[in-house]
């Protein structure tokens, strides 16, 4: 049951970050400082 969680919590990390990855490169042009300012933005 315990490995059941953990494999979950690893696909959903991966799932998370390929996300980002893909929203950096197709919002952001792949500037990671240009989606950060965004996200500071948001978060204020």
């Amino acid at each position: 049951r315990t490995y059941m969680i953990f494999a979950h919590f690893s696909f959903l990390q991966v799932w998370d970050s390929m996300i980002i990855e893909t929203a950096l490169k197709e919002y952001y042009g792949s500037q990671i400082e240009n989606m950060t300012q965004a996200i500071q933005r948001n978060i204020m």
